[in-house]
């Protein structure tokens, strides 16, 4: 009893007469001088503590909880942090140096990269405006690079939107389907929904010959088999240095599967 008297001390400070509510709801708890008794103060106490803490505003005046922040409001301050944090890592584009590789592991960067991940639709906005400069949107088109199959398809055609309002240019669309610091499109070139993308894109009337080409190697495989060459070269062409003949011999079929198709629908 006692521990809950002092914790309703500082919770019910209006029992002290600081509350308009106390009078009517314990009209005998004042002595004619104007203060409580003790036999009245126990009393009220001990409903307190007996009664429905749903109910202890019957004894005084409660505050009433703030209704809640309207969710475009919410909306609009998780946009203005993810700009803030894009501008904040440009400002460190010195200490990248001369390769844009540097970025990888800079650790503004990845953070910017994890909420793109999170919220694809903020770097879409971002892009939607103006006011940045071209490295600004840069960066961000580099920091979509850890987006899942259907985030990056779902994000492409929306950059493709912004292509038809005239918001991004033909080079930006191109950096946002073939992420420089992802495999993705490379590596599931053959998933139907990346297949059913990269058609899309190339079908676009205003992008240059040379675009549609390099999206056309990609749609056949051309550029997976490239790199799959690029592997053999480093591993099989050296007797030396061969770890798994079997490996190689996987490898090179693969490659000249991937050509033959690619060949064929060129």
């Amino acid at each position: 009893m006692r521990r809950a008297r002092i914790w309703l001390l500082p919770c019910f400070g209006c029992l002290f007469g600081c509350c308009p509510g106390i009078a009517a709801a314990e009209p005998s708890s004042r002595e004619a001088g104007g203060s409580y008794d003790a036999r009245s103060y126990g009393a009220l106490v001990d409903r307190l503590i007996t009664s429905d803490p749903q109910d202890w505003c019957a004894f005084g005046s409660c505050p009433r909880p703030a209704p809640p922040e309207p969710s475009g409001g919410s909306a609009a301050s998780s946009y203005e942090a993810y700009a803030d944090k894009v501008v904040a890592t440009d400002r460190n584009h010195e200490r990248v140096g001369v390769s844009v590789y540097g970025w990888l592991g800079m650790q503004e960067f990845e953070k910017l990269a994890d909420a793109s991940t999170e919220s694809p639709e903020l770097c879409v906005r971002f892009l939607s405006e103006k006011k940045y400069t071209k490295h600004q949107r840069y960066l961000a088109m580099l920091s979509m690079y850890k987006l899942s199959i259907e985030q990056h398809v779902a994000f492409v055609r929306n950059l493709a939107t912004l292509r038809d309002r005239a918001l991004i240019s033909p080079e930006e669309l191109m950096e946002g389907l073939l992420p420089r610091f992802s495999d993705l499109v490379i590596e599931q070139y053959q998933n139907p929904k990346i297949q059913a993308l990269l058609k899309e894109i190339e079908a676009q009337d205003d992008l240059p010959a040379e675009m549609k080409t390099t999206i056309r190697s990609f749609r056949s495989g051309q550029r997976f088999a490239w790199r799959r060459t690029s592997e053999f070269d480093r591993e099989c062409t050296r007797w030396s240095e061969m770890r798994s003949i079997s490996a190689c011999v996987s490898l090179a079929t693969q490659i000249l599967r991937v050509y033959a198709v690619s060949w064929v629908t060129w």
